[in-house]
């Protein structure tokens, strides 16, 4: 492990370290995930069943496709994809495909990377930032869905921490929880009631000030900037994790109720060309410890491209699944709390 240097003095130390699932400072529900990123890496199930005839039909011609196999497809028991998940256009993945061989091949700066390549994934992966609005549905028609929640992506270069304008670029992504109705007005209680004047998050950029922040992505052009990288990343986390914590401990305050657990990692992306990798950081007291970072997919082939698709829907899915129930539970206990003052 390493303390990162630029970091003493500024707060709490932050700890860079490799994955190492014997480590016992290492959370189970996060070497559950790891464990779960590299099934992945067997490609297994991890491309639409209904593109299985158009993908069959190209590799006839196209060498792109030289690894797609029977298995790749999903089955009922390796689908993991929602009725809140956009449908896959095997037209749309391989413009990404080319997008990313331009990038490469030309040089292109990050910022090219992250237009043509990185944003148009995770869009491909989650759907766009808003809806377009849909035609109401017929009496005796189809009834409405569900109500899921909702977890988008959007580009952040410009969020900085509160009060901060001035740093430089934290990071290059999110993924957020989308409120709806009861979600919204419990979140917008909680900013009134402990007056959080600028929003539920650890940052005051406005088009996230409803918007409750849980992955982070960073995008860089080369391994040489790694480590001011890191510095981006762990400072950002830091302060997400010091709001979490004073939720909490205020949730926790009471005594009346058996005291609520923190969550045991926040989940990052670290993103560098055409490589995507997955990273965490977890909290020992005070101390943010930074791990990477577990591999998820590369956009130097059309395989990939689907594989790292299916990683950021089985982020989102962790995402509605477990951090939410548990954010949800927290923010319950705060507001109940402030409601007996």
């Amino acid at each position: 492990m390493n303390v990162l240097p630029w970091l003493e003095g500024v707060g709490p130390p932050v700890t860079v370290a490799q994955i190492n699932r014997s480590d016992p400072g290492m959370p189970e529900e996060l070497i559950t995930i790891l464990n779960t990123f590299d099934s992945f890496q067997s490609r297994a199930g991890i491309v639409p069943s209904y593109l299985r005839s158009s993908v069959e039909k190209r590799a006839k011609w196209d060498d792109n496709f030289y690894n797609f196999r029977p298995t790749t497809f999903q089955n009922e028991t390796t689908d993991i994809t929602t009725a809140l998940d956009p449908g896959i256009s095997l037209d749309r993945v391989l413009e990404i495909f080319f997008a990313a061989n331009e990038c490469f091949d030309e040089e292109h700066a990050e910022t090219t990377w992250n237009t043509l390549v990185h944003w148009p994934i995770f869009q491909l992966a989650l759907g766009a930032i808003v809806d377009a609005p849909k035609a109401p549905p017929e009496e005796n028609g189809t009834p409405e869905r569900e109500h899921q929640i909702r977890v988008r992506a959007m580009p952040c270069t410009a969020a900085r921490l509160k009060r901060r304008q001035d740093d430089k670029k934290m990071i290059d992504f999110c993924m957020f929880i989308e409120p709806q109705d009861e979600e919204l007005k419990m979140l917008i209680e909680l900013e009134k009631r402990l007056r959080l004047d600028c929003g539920i998050n650890h940052t005051d950029y406005d088009p996230l000030i409803h918007r409750l922040i849980v992955l982070s992505a960073l995008s860089m052009e080369n391994v040489g900037v790694f480590k001011e990288e890191q510095v981006q990343l762990c400072v950002w986390q830091r302060a997400q994790w010091a709001l979490l914590e004073s939720l909490t401990e205020f949730t926790n305050s009471g005594g009346k109720d058996a005291a609520r657990p923190m969550i045991p990692f926040l989940p990052a992306l670290i993103i560098q060309g055409h490589d995507w990798s997955f990273a965490a950081t977890t909290r020992s007291g005070k101390q943010t410890i930074l791990w990477l970072k577990q591999d998820i997919g590369k956009t130097d082939s059309v395989l990939g491209i689907f594989q790292i698709v299916h990683g950021l829907r089985y982020i989102a899915r962790w995402i509605r699944e477990t951090y939410w129930p548990w954010y949800r539970q927290i923010i319950s206990g705060v507001l109940s709390q402030l409601g007996e003052q």
